[in-house]
């Protein structure tokens, strides 16, 4: 539903998507919103500001959303509905390797719940 009124010219809007998401099998485990993201339009006239993107992303229960890399970005999250694990590998593959083994044992487990304690976690690129 967009707004049908009349709004000055200081207020914009954007229709965010909600993008779904896969796991490796292709089932569906959850899904993405680009809420802001400095190349939308409705950044415009901000794009001096050191800020990249805000989004939101939601696991269905029971669900695991697998590793992946950000290569140039720091990361920041945060649980806001439900407990989730955040789980970070504390070494990096070399790019391109095809032949690289995670040893579990090394997994850093930060455990996320809305209803407990709010905790935001932030790691630089590449984690």
């Amino acid at each position: 539903m967009l707004i049908e009124q009349n709004l000055p010219d200081w207020i914009r809007i954007k229709k965010s998507k909600r993008v779904i998401t896969h796991d490796l099998d292709g089932e569906e485990n959850g899904y993405l919103v680009d809420i802001l993201n400095r190349h939308d339009d409705i950044f415009q006239g901000r794009e001096e500001e050191p800020f990249q993107q805000v989004y939101y992303t939601s696991v269905y229960r029971g669900m695991f959303k697998g590793f992946h890399i950000h290569p140039k970005k720091i990361d920041t999250v945060s649980s806001v509905f439900g407990r989730s694990l955040l789980v970070l590998y504390p070494e990096l593959p070399t790019q391109g390797s095809q032949s690289f083994k995670m040893d579990l044992d090394k997994l850093l487990v930060i455990p996320l719940d809305a209803d407990e304690d709010m905790l935001t976690v932030s790691f630089p690129s590449k984690y």
